[in-house]
């Protein structure tokens, strides 16, 4: 059952500008240390982790959790704190009781349920990109978009979908409406910095069935996010009606 979490911290002291490989730490060192070994295995990532507000003395992030067994794993790690864990010098402390909630969740079988949308409409809030080769690859391509998350959705879901000759269906019958981009570069640890985009794309396509799946897969981006490093505050979604 996909989730959106919504974790509070405050800090001991003053920490300035957090970048994500450091909360992405904090949130793996919050988990058991055997959890954490079975996601460090894993190729497709079951979360995704983004900061919302990072001030001197207090971190605010969004997880997308896309593994039913994480969610009540991460409530009682949080709740209970038992490991010490520390932003720098900074000891990171959890706020009980309002701290943690879950903001939504959908089972995978009410996603499938979505309605379907001719036009789909995705914002792009945090940095956007896919790893090509040595680059970083900043356009919205429907093709790279929506077979991202056919294969995140089908590395966590029973419910298989498929799109027969996928790049070829994507290519030929998804079209780009709208759009009002930028690109921008985006820091996620010491000298480790990635091109994205951000904004708004609007696909189209005439195909009904295709347009079935693809409205699916677009529910799906705002727990899974979309593209390269989601688990380092890049792939934020959210999505749109015309």
């Amino acid at each position: 059952m996909p989730a959106i979490l919504r974790l509070k911290f405050k800090l001991s002291e003053p920490i300035s500008n957090p970048t994500p490989s450091e909360v992405h730490g904090i949130y793996l060192r919050l988990l058991p240390e055997e959890i954490t070994g079975r996601i460090h295995d894993l190729k497709k990532k079951p979360f995704s982790l983004w900061i919302l507000s990072a001030d001197s003395q207090s971190l605010e992030l969004r997880l997308g959790v896309l593994d039913d067994e994480l969610i009540p794993i991460i409530f009682y790690e949080y709740y209970t704190q038992e490991k010490d864990l520390y932003l720098r010098s900074a000891k990171v402390m959890t706020i009980k009781p309002y701290g943690i909630k879950q903001e939504k969740a959908r089972t995978y079988e009410e996603l499938l349920n979505t309605k379907p949308l001719k036009n789909i409409c995705l914002e792009f809030l945090k940095p956007t990109s896919f790893r090509r080769y040595r680059w970083d690859y900043i356009l919205p391509n429907p093709v790279l978009i929506f077979k991202n998350l056919l294969t995140r959705w089908n590395s966590f879901s029973k419910h298989q979908l498929n799109i027969k000759n996928l790049e070829e269906e994507l290519a030929k019958k998804v079209g780009i409406k709208a759009l009002e981009l930028h690109s921008t570069n985006h820091t996620i640890g010491s000298n480790i910095t990635f091109r994205g985009f951000l904004g708004i794309v609007c696909y189209t396509t005439e195909d009904p069935e295709l347009a079935k799946t693809l409205s699916v897969l677009a529910r799906f981006a705002e727990y899974a996010g979309v593209g390269q490093k989601t688990t380092m505050d890049m792939g934020m979604v959210k999505l749109h009606r015309m």
